[in-house]
């Protein structure tokens, strides 16, 4: 009777603790997944930037280029964005925003593509519009998972 006592009042001592650390752990985003696409777009933005200094030379091989290069790892991209996996709810909110600026890459890609070959200025700065938006989305979708980053190193509970 005093063993089962003793393993009573210890479960009710270590019990709170435990569901404690688990509900904390289970809190806290793991967007480690999230960062080689992360990184990918970045590739992308990089042959973005070679091409549009190539546009002003050759708007044909800026758009050749867009087709054969930048697109498909565009599109390859969104594409691995879709199979993620992410458990934890701020995480699946933060790959939900991945998944949807990286098929906008891959859909702006296109659209820039096609206003080189048409040569149509307005469909061209819509492209480049749409651009710009989109990296100002990714750089706060960046500085979000950053935050999330944090909140794993300090190891505490976050929402």
């Amino acid at each position: 009777m005093r063993a089962a006592h003793s393993r009573v009042q210890t479960l009710r001592t270590v019990l709170p603790v435990l569901l404690g650390i688990l509900a904390c752990r289970g809190r806290v985003p793991d967007v480690a997944p999230l960062q080689p696409i992360q990184r990918a777009d970045g590739r992308v933005v990089e042959l973005l930037l070679d091409v549009d200094a190539l546009a002003e030379r050759d708007p044909d091989a800026a758009a050749r280029s867009l087709r054969e290069t930048v697109a498909p790892r565009a599109d390859a991209n969104a594409a691995a964005a879709t199979r993620v996996t992410v458990t934890e709810p701020r995480a699946q909110r933060l790959h939900a925003e991945l998944v949807r600026l990286t098929r906008e890459r891959s859909e702006t890609v296109q659209l820039y593509a096609r206003a080189l070959e048409s040569r149509d200025a307005d469909v061209l700065r819509q492209a480049l519009r749409r651009q710009v938006q989109l990296d100002r989305s990714m750089d706060r979708f960046e500085a979000a998972v950053q935050a999330a980053q944090r909140a794993q190193r300090v190891g505490g509970c976050s929402r």
